[in-house]
């Protein structure tokens, strides 16, 4: 959970004497979050991890005990996967056809700067019957630091926020 990161941050911080500096990575990581209200709301984001150029019957998403759940509820919104169930959700395109996200993200750090890849990997999502497709609502986050439960969170709530400003200006047009 982001707490979980942010404690984790903080014993550090004690451990390494450098308090100053763990609270002000925790800070920025408080200011990314709080930036990500009322952007958009009341969307239901998807967030997949590695996804594949296919859609396979075996889809990893995000559950709802992860530091995304919290950024995704920061920002006003909610995950398209809901769940009891603390293990690692997979999922199968019915599941998703199911859910019908409005947002989806692709985490694909292995595809970093590599556009044409993530393009392929986009289209394959695009021909979900789906609101996020049916939106243009497809997008992918390529950094290393996506997925990893770090400082380095304030990056991905970063890039979450601009494609929740991306979606919001769509709907402006």
């Amino acid at each position: 959970t982001i707490e979980n990161i942010k404690n984790t941050i903080l014993e550090l911080g004690i451990l390494f004497k450098k308090e100053e500096k763990s609270k002000e990575m925790i800070s920025r990581i408080d200011d990314s979050l709080n930036s990500l209200k009322s952007i958009v709301e009341n969307k239901k984001i998807l967030i997949v991890i590695s996804p594949k150029k296919s859609l396979s019957n075996q889809i990893y998403v995000t559950g709802n005990f992860l530091y995304f759940e919290d950024i995704i509820k920061a920002s006003g919104n909610k995950n398209a996967y809901y769940s009891e169930n603390q293990a690692q959700p997979v999922v199968n395109t019915e599941k998703i056809i199911g859910m019908n996200p409005d947002i989806i993200i692709l985490l694909a750090p292995f595809l970093d700067g590599k556009k044409q890849e993530q393009n392929e990997i986009i289209n394959a999502w695009k021909q979900l019957p789906i609101n996020a497709s049916k939106d243009d609502n497809i997008y992918t986050v390529d950094k290393l630091y996506a997925g990893i439960p770090s400082q380095r969170v304030e990056y991905f709530i970063n890039d979450f926020k601009k494609i929740l400003e991306n979606v919001k200006n769509k709907k402006l047009q």
